[in-house]
This record gives C-alpha cells, sequence and structure tokens, in this order.
C-alpha cells in the first residue's frame, strides 16, 4: 500500500512538474537570419534592428551577413562585423535583443549561421566543413544549419560530428521571405529529419533570410525561443539548449516536454516518458492536425480541428536512442515544427540510421548492413556490434574501436537463415538500438529483373505483371538507367522486352555489345533470358543489336518484321502486337550453356493482355491468380496530350518521370476532358491547344471550382501557331486576373542563339522556392496579361525583353513588363499560367538552364 501511494505521488509530481516547467519562461518570436548592405541586402544593421523591433513587432532579431563580404573594411575603417556588434549592442534593451552574426557561404557544402563570435571567418579562410567546424569548437560559437536543401548544400548530407554537434544547436526548418509565408518547405523538413536520424542535436528554427528592407514584415514566420529573459546571456542559454520551434504562424503556442524537461532536452536511460503536449492557437485560427513523430516516422496522429489541444503521451523506451518531435498543421495550411526530445543511453556510445541492402532476399543471399556509430565519450571506447535475428540467432557480430568524440560508418555482412529471421536487430554493448524489417522470401521463390535502360516497350504498362509476381513470393526489380553487372547478381530471370515508342534516342535504344556480353554470361552461368518481341517498328540498327545478342547466344531464329500492332491471340498466347521469329513462328525455346533463353514474338505481360495469360504465368512463374495492383493514393497530375498541344507525349518523358519522383502521379489523356476524366485528377496541365468543345470548358472549371489546381500554357505566334484564345478561355471561366497574349516574346542579349531563344532571368519575390534560379530557357514563347493585384508574378524579362507581334496581325497586346510566369490564388484553388511550356524533353534537364527547378518549385506551390 504504501508503495502505491508512493508511486502516486511520483507520478503526481512528474505531472506537475511537466505542466509548470514553461512557467519559468518567457516565450519570444523573431527572426535569426537576416542581411544588409553589409553584404548582398539593403540598409544598414541599425536600420534592420530599428525596423525589426517597431515595424516587424520582432522580441529579438539577428543580423547574419555573408562573411566573404567582411574582407571590404566600411568606408570609416571599421571591420563590418565589429560594426554590426556595435549596432546590436545600442540596438538591445529588455524589450528587444539585437544579434549579430554572420553567414558562412559555401555552396555545395552549404550555408552556416555563427552568432556573437569575437572574430569572424568566411569560405576562403575556412574552405570546407571540416575547418569550419573546427573553428566553432574552438570558439564555442553558437552557429546554425540553414536552409538544408540540395541548391545550397546539405552539409555532407549531414555527417555527424559530436563535438560540432556541441555547438551548432539550431537548424532551419523553413526559409524566405516571400509575403504568403509559406516557409517550411517539405525539402528541408526531410533534411532536417535526416541531421536528427544522424545523430545531431538541434533546435528548429525559420528563418526570414531577409535581402529587402523587410525585416520581420516580410511575412509571419518566425522562430519561437523559451527564454527567462532577453539578456543575451539567458538568450544564449536558452539558443544552447535548443528551447526553440519554427513556425509559420507567428502567435501558435507550442508547449512540448517530456519527463518534465522542456524541448531540446535529452533524457538519459529513462525506463518510462511521459510526453506533455500542449497546442494553443487564437480562436479563429484552427488547428488541424497534430503529429508526433521518433525516428522511425510518424508515431501517432492527431486530428484536431480546435484553436487548443493538450495530450499527454506514455512511452516505455524499447532501444538506447530515440527522439521525439510534433509537426503542427493549421486549417490555413501554416507549419509549425518542434525541436525534438530526445531518449538516450548514458552509454554514449550508439548505433544510428542502419539500413539493409537489399531489402528483400531469400534465405542464404548475402545482406549488407551499413549503420554509423558513434561514441561520445571523450575517451576511446570499444562497441561490440551484434546483428541478430528475430529468433535470438546471431547472424554476425564485429568489434570495433573508436577514438573520443567520433562518428564513422561501417558495413557488415550477414546471410538470413529463414523466413522467420525479420525484423533484424542491432545491438552494441548488449544494448538493442534499432529493429530494421527485411524481406525474406521462400527459397524457392525467383529473382526477376526487368530491362528498362533501352527504352523498352510497355515500361509503364507492367503494373498487374509486378504484383502478381510480388504476390507470388516472388522478387521483382526494374533495371534503369544502363545495364550493370549487378543487375544480374542472384538474378534467376532476366525479362528483355525489344524497344517502343518511349523516347526517341536512338542510340539509347541500342543494345550494345558489353550489356550482351553480360547478359551471355547470365545465361551460360544458370539464368533464363526471356525476350519478348512486340508490334513497333525498329530501325535495321535497333532490331539487328538485338539479333546480334540471339547470334552471341548460338541461336539459329531472329526477329524479323511487325506482323501485328493490334492485340492477338496466337496458340493460346495474347500479344500486345507482335513481330516474326524468323525460324521459329512466335515461341522459341532453348537451353545455353547451364541456362535457357525463351523468345515470344509478341508481348503476354503488358497490362493490356496479362489477365488472359494465366496459364503462361503459371507455367513460366509458379503463378496462381493474376493480381490487381495496389491502388496507390498519389495526388495525379494529367498532361492533356489530346487538343493538338505544343508538345506530344513522346516529348513529355522527362517530365512524367520527374513529376512520379516528385511523389506524384503523372497520366496523359489522349481523350475529352470530361468530368468523370477529372474526378480523381490534383493538377491538370493544359499546353497550347485547341478544339476543346463546350462541354470540356465546363468540366475544367467545374473541376477547378472544386478545389482542382491547374497550369496553363501559351507559345509564340509565330505563323499565327498559337492558339490564346481557346486557352483564356478556360483563365476567363475560372475568373483568372491573368490572360495569354497572341505575341512573342524576344531578347537581343539574353538568349541562347536566336533572338526568340530567350533567357528569362527575373524572379521577382513568390511563394515559389527559386533560390538559387539562374535562368529559364524559353523556345519561341509569348507574354502573359496581368491585371490583378493579386496575381503573383513568378518570372519575367528584362529591361531590353521585348513583346512583339511577330505574325503580324495585330492582335498582341502591348504590354509595360514582359511577363512570362504568373499565378494566382482563386477561392480554394490555385492556377499557374506560362508563356510557353518549359519542360519538354529538349530543354528540361539541359545543364545550362534551371527548367527543372523552376518546374518543380511551381508544383510544389500548386500542390501545397
Amino acid at each position: 500500500m504504501k508503495k502505491t501511494v508512493f508511486l502516486l505521488v511520483v507520478a503526481l509530481l512528474i505531472s506537475v512538474i511537466a505542466l509548470a516547467q514553461f512557467e519559468n519562461f518567457n516565450l519570444y518570436f523573431g527572426n535569426l537570419h537576416s542581411h544588409t548592405s553589409y553584404s548582398d541586402g539593403k540598409g544598414t544593421p541599425e536600420i534592420a534592428y530599428n525596423y525589426a523591433r517597431n515595424a516587424g513587432h520582432l522580441d529579438f532579431h539577428a543580423v547574419t551577413d555573408h562573411a566573404h563580404y567582411f574582407e571590404q573594411e566600411l568606408m570609416d575603417g571599421r571591420d563590418k562585423f565589429d560594426a554590426m556588434k556595435e549596432a546590436a549592442r545600442n540596438a538591445s534593451d529588455e524589450n528587444f535583443l539585437a544579434i549579430a552574426g554572420f553567414e558562412w557561404t559555401a555552396t555545395g557544402w552549404g550555408h552556416i549561421n555563427i552568432f556573437e563570435t569575437p572574430d569572424w571567418t568566411d569560405r576562403n579562410e575556412s574552405p570546407n566543413l571540416d575547418v569550419l567546424y573546427k573553428w566553432i569548437v574552438e570558439r564555442k560559437a553558437l552557429a546554425q544549419f540553414n536552409h538544408p536543401i540540395s541548391t545550397f548544400g546539405i552539409f555532407d548530407d549531414f555527417k555527424y560530428d559530436p563535438r560540432a554537434d556541441e555547438y551548432i544547436n539550431l537548424v532551419e526548418v523553413g526559409n524566405g521571405n516571400w509575403s504568403l509565408g509559406d516557409t517550411i518547405s517539405p525539402e528541408m523538413f526531410n533534411a532536417v529529419r535526416l541531421a536528427f536520424a544522424k545523430g545531431w542535436h538541434l533546435g528548429t528554427a525559420v528563418g526570414q533570410d531577409n535581402h529587402k528592407p523587410n525585416w520581420g514584415t516580410a511575412n509571419d514566420s518566425r522562430t519561437a525561443v523559451y527564454s527567462p529573459s532577453l539578456k543575451w546571456e539567458d538568450f544564449y542559454e536558452s539558443l544552447m539548449a535548443r528551447r526553440t520551434y519554427g513556425t509559420e504562424d507567428k502567435d501558435v503556442v507550442v508547449e512540448f516536454s517530456g519527463n518534465g524537461y522542456p524541448l531540446g532536452s535529452i533524457i538519459y536511460d529513462a525506463k518510462e516518458v511521459e510526453l506533455k503536449i500542449k497546442v494553443k492557437e487564437s480562436e479563429d485560427d484552427i488547428i488541424s492536425k497534430v503529429v508526433l513523430y521518433n525516428k522511425t516516422g510518424i508515431y501517432r496522429v492527431f486530428d484536431v480541428n480546435s484553436n487548443s489541444f493538450e495530450h499527454i503521451e506514455k512511452i516505455v523506451p524499447d532501444t538506447g536512442y530515440d527522439y521525439y518531435f510534433l509537426y503542427v498543421l493549421e486549417a490555413d495550411g501554416e507549419e509549425v515544427v518542434s525541436t525534438p526530445i530526445w531518449v538516450q543511453s548514458s552509454s554514449k556510445t550508439y548505433l544510428l540510421n542502419p539500413a539493409l541492402y537489399p531489402s528483400n532476399v531469400k534465405p542464404g543471399e548475402i545482406v549488407k548492413a551499413k549503420f554509423q556509430l558513434v561514441n561520445a565519450n571523450e575517451t576511446e571506447k570499444s562497441l561490440h556490434v551484434v546483428i541478430k535475428a528475430s529468433t535470438g540467432n546471431i547472424l554476425s557480430e564485429e568489434t570495433y574501436t573508436l577514438n573520443g568524440m567520433t562518428s564513422r560508418e561501417f558495413v557488415i555482412e550477414f546471410a538470413p537463415e529463414s523466413v522467420e529471421d525479420s525484423p533484424i536487430e542491432f545491438y552494441v554493448n548488449d544494448e538493442l538500438y534499432y529493429k530494421v524489417d527485411l524481406t525474406i522470401r521462400s527459397g524457392e521463390s525467383m529473382n526477376i529483373v526487368i530491362d528498362k535502360t533501352h527504352d523498352n516497350h510497355g515500361m509503364k504498362n507492367r503494373e498487374i505483371l509486378k504484383a502478381t509476381l510480388d504476390a507470388a513470393g516472388h522478387k521483382i526489380t526494374e533495371a534503369e538507367r544502363i545495364l550493370k553487372p549487378t543487375n544480374f547478381t542472384n538474378t534467376d530471370v532476366f525479362v528483355l522486352p525489344l524497344p517502343g515508342t518511349e523516347g526517341y534516342f536512338e542510340t539509347v535504344k541500342i543494345l550494345m555489345p558489353p550489356h550482351a556480353k553480360m547478359i551471355e554470361n547470365f545465361v551460360k552461368s544458370g539464368g533464363t533470358l526471356i525476350v519478348l518481341g512486340n508490334g513497333v517498328e525498329l530501325s535495321d540498327k535497333i532490331l539487328g543489336s538485338y539479333n546480334s545478342l540471339l547470334k552471341l547466344l548460338g541461336l539459329p531464329v531472329q526477329f524479323g518484321d511487325v506482323n501485328s500492332s493490334e492485340v492477338e491471340e496466337i496458340s493460346g498466347i495474347y500479344f500486345d502486337g507482335y513481330r516474326e521469329i524468323e525460324g521459329a513462328g512466335t515461341y522459341y525455346e532453348k537451353a545455353v550453356g547451364k541456362g535457357k533463353v525463351i523468345l515470344f514474338a509478341g508481348d503476354p505481360f503488358t497490362d493490356t493482355v496479362i489477365e488472359k495469360n494465366g496459364e503462361l504465368l503459371e507455367e513460366l512463374f509458379g503463378v496462381e491468380e493474376i493480381m490487381a495492383p495496389e491502388v496507390v493514393s498519389l495526388p495525379v497530375v494529367l498532361i492533356d496530350v489530346a487538343h493538338g498541344n505544343d508538345y506530344s507525349r513522346e516529348k513529355l518523358n522527362d517530365f512524367s518521370a520527374a513529376i512520379d519522383s516528385w511523389g506524384y502521379l503523372s497520366k496523359f489523356s489522349y481523350g475529352k476532358l470530361t468530368e468523370d476524366v477529372l474526378k480523381e485528377v490534383s493538377l491538370l496541365i493544359i499546353m497550347d491547344g485547341t478544339g476543346f468543345t463546350e462541354e470540356e470548358y465546363k468540366a475544367v472549371k467545374k473541376f477547378f471550382e472544386n478545389g482542382g489546381r491547374l497550369i496553363l500554357t501559351g507559345k509564340s505566334d509565330f505563323r499565327n501557331g498559337s492558339h490564346p484564345q481557346a486557352m483564356n478561355k478556360f483563365l476567363e471561366l475560372i475568373g483568372s486576373s491573368i490572360r495569354i497574349n497572341d505575341d512573342q516574346i524576344i531578347d537581343r542579349t539574353d538568349n541562347y542563339g536566336a533572338y526568340y531563344k530567350v533567357e528569362i532571368k527575373t524572379f521577382p519575390d513568390s511563394p515559389l522556392e527559386l533560390t538559387g534560379i539562374r535562368k529559364l530557357d524559353v523556345y519561341s514563347g509569348c507574354s502573359l496579361i496581368v491585371k490583378g493585384k493579386d496575381v503573383l508574378i513568378f518570372a519575367a524579362g528584362d529591361d531590353d525583353t521585348e513583346s512583339v507581334d511577330q505574325d503580324g496581325r495585330g492582335d498582341a497586346v502591348r504590354v509595360d513588363m514582359v511577363i512570362f510566369a504568373a499565378g494566382e490564388v482563386i477561392g480554394n484553388s490555385k492556377v499557374a499560367v506560362l508563356g510557353k511550356a518549359v519542360f519538354s524533353d529538349y530543354d528540361f534537364k539541359h545543364p545550362k538552364n534551371d527548367n527543372y527547378k523552376f518546374t518543380k518549385a511551381l508544383i510544389d506551390w500548386l500542390m501545397k
């Protein structure tokens, strides 16, 4: 009874401590990243501090000019950083804290803010991260990772340095000074998650990164800091302790604690963790969701739909290293990301970030386990790593010696013994750190590889085949980009479809001799090769390269002319088009070396015909049931190619692949745009086209009114070949203030070979993440006519970019400024309009332009 009472009292005390924890601090909102004329911004630090305080109503503000500008002193001979620090001291009082810092800028490595140091360094003196980290550690300087995105650098993929981790205690999860305040991007959020996974202990921040005189007024994005006061000593300690969160909302209150310790804390050897969550907004600002993350991903999701939320989550840690942080989404789309609370072993020897390659194997196949070991002690330590099966069997073990305050990556090989071995467990010195799932199939299953490296037929039309083989217990992978010897490692069956209509470079479709030699070695070593014909006309050079493979394998047959491009049933097998196999008919099989070769005159495995070929699948792969592919709930991006559009399907391969890689599902529309076609679509792209029916206009209007997103593109009026009237009718129906002009844009100075090949280099402030973008290449584009005050300008020409009436019909509208790309928020929908589609295969991924980056930023904004 006494023990029970004691436990209740302890639990009550912990709860009271957690509730009272934040009463010891004030909550301050401000900005830790901005620039002035001391580098590439506007105004002076004095002006910036005064503006941030009086116009921006910030509690604190840091000026962090690029350090490489400090080489040049001020006109009065003062060092710029010394002058900035003097300005900061003069601007600070009990109600406002001015902070002096500098930004180390080395694009490729990344950008890092360093605050209130006695001196400064730049990329010339400290040319890489190792040198800079040493400089920071020597001065015990507070530092912050800035905008971790590929454009600037992600700090060598956040390679972990335990010593630098003591002082680099902040990271931007959001960055930007556009007025809409959409600053927390998926790329930054995922990069910050990577930093946590690698071992960094970082407080989250959102910086406005002002380069204009809008310090604090650019948007509502802020860094929130819990501190006893705005005295620098208190505030410095609070930042070093990571008591922060990054927010797009300027006054949202987030209280997050663990066992009574506030966010940013490290809790050692906890047997149980009580996480207390409290989020509070103003009365008319609704919180949609609160998501609790840990090291493995989403731990729990709370649907809130209120202006306040409180919850206590009790967790029993089962590994020696974990962390928990909050993501908050408000109804207006604003986001908040808290600093984690870390729960760790006091041994300070950790195993982090493990990965298994491959992740799908049969018993006995070799798996490589890659992981990171950390010794955060001051002295050398031995770390005994044991990899166990879930059954308790030891699969591999190794002892490593690490110097104090070091981190290194290691690889151990092991082979699972049975299908019961998953998940795989990682131990260090008898303490469990991770459990990682490994797919272990039966020993009788097959490893099947399908070639996609030669623009093969049906590349995007084999979902049923993949789902069926997967359900049957086989492993099916695709060889992509270029054929490699590793594509044949542990492979049982290699499927080689002849090239199809995809792509347009003949050299890609040709089977080169080195690749044919790989296939020959694979077959003669015991593999099965299945070659699929089709009904596509191929050049003699392309088809001859595949017949050379058959000759290399010693086969007395070869592929010949196309017999049919339609679905045909021959001898009980349905083909999605077929051609002659000279010397064999429609099917041929022969043993070669230790393996065998199977030839089909046509393709029986596309989604069009595969469901009729059940007996064939059973004979080849032991499949008992054909499975429909699992429906993946990805936002659909539909590209219209049915109305004589600017570019046809064949010129949009790179664009389609990029959309898929960005987390969406690209599809093409080859028919009418009906309500039924558009009902599952999130983003509709219509390039300059014609012949739209009234029903199609109505369907697109309804799609937009229901929250759909829209991209419309024009093109120049060269030879009167554009259709602005047809395209503008869409804009009129949805209530847009943007129109496509009946003109051509030209530039006699900024072009890539001709005046109509315009280089667009002006990108006004907008919600698009366009940092680091240099130019767009625009081939024969037109301008936009913008009348509404709420239109967002994304890209424009410069002073000598001209609008001309190229077709001479007098139908071009005169414009004072050549606007190339613009967008508009209308109700719950968004529309983006461009004077030309900049995403064709001709220019989308050209290394000398930024069409890819711009298009991604545009779609990210639309889909936000």
